[in-house]
């Protein structure tokens, strides 16, 4: 017993010293298993459904995972009949360990196959498909959740069920770019180290895209529900300024929006027909500036600021909860609600700011939005603060050019000329409110 025990003892010291001379030397570089080739392809052959192709066998070491992982070149999958299922220039893969013991086949856990480029295209009706340098089938994003993401992935004659692949719980795809194109206007545009992942928990899988736009980052997760194709989304953004990100999102203003922007967007999004439900928006921006060139409001510089808000299906109706905006003179706090009805502007918003004088009520005034009652206090009132402010806008009416305007403030240490043949007031204070409308 003593003996044996010394014989195990001694066992164990020999396979740590081994896998230590191992990672040692992984270290300096990957490790070429070109001698161990046929024994590669026997034991690839016994767990794959697929006809596997390669060269240049290497064992690597994954600094990032903190794991040893077999790298292949110039790999090619084709069914029995010889079709061709996927292609890559190099596929890196991790294992998993009982079937290589007991069976003596690889049986992959995680694979990560590294292309030229990933393309993203947006068709007439709005929906968008993946697609993979053709070397991978192109996916209906929307349609690639649930149980049918390897699928989607592996095409039509994607054997997905084979048992041999009962242990692979995560396909990465990664690319220097993301090519991303508009159908409909010929919009392009291209991200920077664009990955794709589909992640499986159980029966499930999630499917995430994630690249790099300007100085930000971008990545988007979708998750599976009860409903089919209609995953629930949540849009992780990092230092994205939202100008970066106008290719994607014609129809919403971002061109003006020039600071970094940080936070989630939740939605969920029918695969089918390309409708955004529901959204909830929890985000944070940074130093830069804001503008509306389509209202007239010139770039407001910022300092920082927050944004909480719901929106409908459709993304035509908003609730501020919070949407808070610091710059070197005032701090600005709105909240309420704003939409678009029947293609009419409505807005019920609230204005939480402490004693704005004129000159950054004027700053914070589209010219496009009442522009006559904008031109009026430029010209009568020379001084003044004004607090707690409320503001209803409504374009639909007898003239739609002259929207309805409401709303109510309060003021001091107002200088106002209300007749040009008088002298002005100075020094007023008070509450006021008003229902008007206004030209444009």
């Amino acid at each position: 017993m003593r003996r044996l025990l010394k014989f195990l003892i001694g066992l164990c010291l020999v396979i740590l010293l081994a896998v230590a001379a191992l990672l040692w030397r992984l270290d300096r570089g990957p490790v070429s298993l070109a001698f161990a080739k046929p024994v590669l392809q026997l034991l690839i052959d016994r767990g794959s459904p697929y006809a596997i192709s390669f060269s240049d066998p290497k064992l690597v070491w994954l600094r990032e995972a903190d794991e040893v992982a077999l790298q292949v070149r110039d790999v090619e999958a084709r069914t029995p009949e010889g079709e061709l299922v996927a292609a890559a220039p190099s596929v890196r893969a991790t294992v998993a360990v009982p079937p290589l013991l007991l069976d003596q086949r690889l049986q992959l856990a995680e694979v990560q196959l590294d292309l030229p480029s990933i393309g993203l295209t947006r068709d007439e009706n709005g929906k968008l498909l993946l697609t993979f340098d053709r070397r991978l089938a192109s996916i209906p994003l929307g349609e690639t959740t649930g149980g049918g993401g390897l699928g989607r992935l592996l095409g039509e004659s994607g054997e997905v069920k084979d048992p041999r692949l009962a242990d692979l719980r995560l396909v990465r795809v990664t690319a220097p770019s993301l090519q991303f194109l508009d159908a409909a206007t010929g919009d392009r545009a291209t991200a920077a180290d664009a990955v794709f992942e589909l992640d499986r928990e159980g029966a499930i899988w999630r499917v995430s895209l994630k690249g790099k736009l300007g100085e930000g980052t971008v990545a988007a997760i979708s998750e599976p529900t009860s409903t089919p194709a209609r995953p629930d989304v949540t849009l992780l953004v990092d230092g994205l300024r939202p100008k970066d990100f106008l290719a994607f999102a014609p129809s919403v203003p971002l061109a003006g929006l020039d600071l970094p922007v940080s936070g989630t967007v939740r939605f969920s999004v029918d695969g089918t027909t390309a409708t955004l439900g529901s959204a909830a928006m929890n985000l944070t921006m940074g130093a830069g500036a804001i503008a509306v060139a389509s209202l007239g409001l010139a770039p407001i510089p910022i300092k920082n600021g927050e944004l909480r808000a719901t929106l409908s299906g459709g993304w035509t109706n908003a609730e501020i909860d919070r949407l808070q905006l610091t710059a070197d003179g005032f701090t600005l706090g709105v909240s309420g609600k704003a939409g678009v009805i029947d293609g009419e502007l409505a807005a019920n918003i609230v204005l939480d700011a402490k004693e704005l004088d004129v000159g950054e009520v004027l700053q914070l005034w589209p010219t496009g939005v009442a522009g006559d009652a904008r031109e009026w206090i430029a010209a009568n009132v020379a001084a003044g603060q004004l607090s707690a402010l409320t503001l209803q806008i409504e374009e639909g009416g007898s003239h739609p050019d002259q929207p309805k305007l409401g709303g109510t403030f309060a003021f001091s240490g107002a200088q106002v000329r209300f007749l040009d043949t008088l002298s002005p007031g100075r020094d007023l204070a008070g509450t006021a409110s008003s229902r008007a409308t206004a030209s444009r």
